[in-house]
């Protein structure tokens, strides 16, 4: 119920913003789209950059829903 509507919606908002022309358009982040790494897949300088994301497949015992929907959302806008 949550990863749709995340996804959808930031989808939503950044295809208006190509039919409208807008130049600029801000996403804010959250913390849930890297906190959910497994200490295997931390970089090792400590460093996180927008090449390391949460593990949305790890489980629900591992990622909350909410967590999931944030880093695939964020995911489909910078694959967008």
């Amino acid at each position: 119920m949550l990863i749709r509507p995340a996804v959808e919606g930031t989808l939503a908002v950044l295809r208006a913003c190509k039919t409208h022309r807008v130049t600029r358009c801000a996403i804010t982040s959250s913390i849930a789209a890297i906190c959910y790494v497994s200490p295997a897949n931390w970089p090792a300088d400590g460093i996180f950059t927008e090449e390391i994301w949460s593990e949305p497949d790890a489980g629900p015992s591992v990622i909350t829903k909410y967590a999931k929907s944030k880093t695939l959302a964020e995911k489909a806008a910078w694959e967008f």
